[in-house]
């Protein structure tokens, strides 16, 4: 499932009966794939869009980026901080806490090792009015990791770089000015909080992955690491493909608790992980460990998000069920549709009219939801079974990334209407079913 920036997308969901999948909530630009685990196992998702942020464009216009040569002490400090974090000076970056508050400064330490270890490469902070004087400051710290191409900062929370909102406060010493306290924002971004905000993460690196969590779940980095090194190595052959190579993939592994929190809260309660965007940066993806048991289970729900983070990123999909159909595509490999419950749920369903499903609404039932995402399954299987897998990744890339309509992105990618491709998939699928 996936979370757009606005959003993300789920993974896990344990019904008495195996067609029973969940139903769509609200939008909230989020993608998650849910994990059926009954008699049978099935990877499933759903796009839901978080609705506009309010006064997101006023916000940002409130958090002007420090001026190079800004010459107040609070600018200097801040500044001075955010260059020591990405050049790797803890020193450096501990100077601009309160050396007499001992909790400040133990969360700090732990906010530049999470930091450093899941590779960051800018840290920038973005100062609300009063910033030059003393007492609480609010501000805006825009981030990226691994490298990546870092937008510039923008008035919209939700375009640019991604960003948090914290409240400071500060104190003049002889040397500056110091922090001497950390609270949360009068209005947090739509990410808050992030996993690593708290500064209580323990990373682990594989081979292509970065694997944070909760140190009450550190036994299971090692686990973890090993399945999303393999899920990496899956979608590394397909990110190429949408003009989407990642330097690394995030990973975050949640507690029942931090599951409720992470990111605004975790979506539905039968999902087990989502890949939330970064507004342009590519996604992170989330996964629930209290909802999931099997190493199997762990693999194909990493390695649908890490689809989603491959096909989709920071972009808003144009179809729900075309971002789900192909990030079940891809977590399922290397089996096809007709070896997993997809096939199930396809030959218990009404006969399909065509080969893109019904959208899901508000207060769709799950069976009618788990219907869903076998027929977008089926739909992209089909594509790639009649004109090629490169052929279907094309279409594909044409509307997830590029938002073509249909009938062009058809005509690009197969040299045939789109009207003529669902005349052939509605009958596959037909007769799968």
């Amino acid at each position: 499932m996936q979370r757009h920036p606005g959003g993300r997308l789920p993974a896990h969901f344990t019904p008495s009966d195996p067609r029973v999948l969940p139903g769509r909530a609200q939008r909230v630009r989020r993608i998650a794939g849910a994990v059926l685990t009954a008699v049978l196992a099935i990877t499933v998702a759903a796009i839901v869009t978080k609705p506009a942020e309010p006064r997101a464009a006023a916000a940002g216009a409130m958090f002007p980026g420090i001026p190079r040569r800004a010459d107040d002490p609070v600018s200097r400090a801040l500044r001075a901080q955010a260059a020591a974090l990405l050049r790797g000076d803890r020193a450096g970056w501990l100077a601009a806490v309160d050396p007499a508050k001992p909790a400040l400064r133990k969360r700090y330490q732990g906010l530049y090792t999470s930091l450093r270890a899941l590779h960051i490469s800018h840290f920038e902070y973005h100062l609300g009015p009063g910033a030059a004087t003393s007492g609480p400051v609010e501000v805006e710290v825009s981030f990226c990791f691994s490298g990546d191409p870092c937008p510039a900062y923008v008035r919209s929370r939700r375009d640019g770089p991604p960003r948090i909102a914290q409240t400071l406060t500060l104190r003049a010493t002889g040397s500056g000015h110091v922090i001497t306290g950390l609270a949360a924002a009068a209005q947090p971004t739509y990410l808050q909080p992030t996993p690593w905000e708290a500064g209580d993460l323990v990373v682990v690196e594989g081979k292509r992955v970065s694997v944070g969590a909760p140190p009450e779940l550190a036994g299971r980095l090692p686990e973890a690491v090993q399945v999303a090194d393999l899920a990496a190595a899956v979608n590394d052959r397909y990110a190429p493909l949408f003009g989407n190579p990642q330097q690394r993939y995030r990973l975050y592994l949640a507690t029942a608790k931090t599951w409720k929190t992470w990111y605004s809260a975790g979506p539905a309660d039968w999902a087990a992980g989502y890949m939330q965007p970064l507004n342009d940066t590519g996604g992170d993806a989330v996964v629930d460990l209290s909802a999931i048991t099997e190493r199997e289970e762990l693999r194909e729900v990493v390695q649908h998000e890490f689809g989603h983070v491959v096909t989709v990123g920071g972009h808003d999909p144009i179809d729900d069920w075309l971002a789900e159909g192909i990030a079940e595509y891809i977590g399922h490999q290397p089996r096809s549709a007709p070896d997993t419950v997809s096939s199930e749920i396809l030959r218990s369903m009404p006969r399909p009219s065509s080969m893109v499903p019904r959208p899901l609404e508000s207060g769709d039932d799950p069976g009618r939801a788990g219907e869903f995402y076998a027929h977008s399954h089926y739909a992209v299987e089909c594509m790639a079974v009649k004109y090629g897998e490169s052929a279907m990744l094309t279409f594909v890339r044409l509307r997830l990334r590029e938002d073509r309509s249909w009938d062009d992105a058809a005509r690009s990618a197969f040299g045939r209407s789109f009207a003529a491709v669902d005349r052939s998939c509605t009958a596959w699928l037909r007769q799968q079913s």
